[in-house]
């Protein structure tokens, strides 16, 4: 007897969902994947860094007064008070800067590689995912057309056998095939529930 996953992915099967056009599946992983996103903002962030650790750090500007009375203003009438502007630049050890940024540069060399590495990754395990539906797919069919006639067997099987004009053992024998065919569908139905669940991930979608 057909359990409920076991009609869903006849159905899905039969349909041919599984076999949408791998192109689309590759661009959706390609705009939507989390590990792709997650390094393509690690890349992007990279590429911020070697203009910033090139560059001279801030300026420091500061001002100080002195006033020799806590009553009145004395600036310009005291010698003792004094109003100082201060600007400081700290200036790095020579190739200090160059070092720094060639050590960024070589960061987002790394960083473009892991992206590299794991479109590649994601774009095989989406080939891979796809290539299993496409089989499990295929085999329920086959098995799902070998169930039909093996049904069709038992009903002739059977109206024989009540007839009087047949033997038990070819009903037995077709109940015992049939049997075993949805024991392989209800394992191939829970196959693609898993497969069909890991290309939705690798292509960013919820279901």
């Amino acid at each position: 007897m057909f359990t409920t996953l076991m009609m869903i992915t006849l159905a899905a099967a039969a349909d041919g969902t599984p076999a949408a056009d791998l192109g689309a599946l590759l661009a959706q992983a390609e705009a939507n994947n989390p590990e792709i996103a997650a390094a393509q903002s690690l890349k992007s962030a990279a590429e911020t860094v070697p203009s910033q650790v090139q560059t001279l750090p801030d300026p420091v500007a500061s001002v100080s007064y002195a006033n020799e009375t806590f009553n009145d203003f004395t600036l310009g009438e005291s010698p003792d008070s004094l109003l100082t502007f201060t600007w400081t630049q700290e200036v790095p050890y020579p190739g200090k800067l160059r070092l720094a940024g060639d050590a960024a540069r070589r960061e987002v060399e790394m960083s473009q590689w892991r992206l590299g590495f794991i479109r590649l990754a994601v774009t095989s395990r989406v080939k891979e995912a796809y290539a299993g539906l496409y089989r499990i797919d295929r085999t329920i069919s086959i098995l799902a057309d070998s169930r039909k006639l093996l049904t069709s067997f038992l009903d002739t099987a059977r109206v024989r056998y009540e007839t009087g004009e047949g033997l038990l053992q070819n009903v037995l024998k077709a109940q015992t095939e049939i049997a075993k065919l949805d024991v392989e569908l209800e394992k191939l139905a829970q196959e693609r529930v898993s497969t069909q669940a890991i290309l939705n991930t690798l292509v960013g979608r919820d279901r």
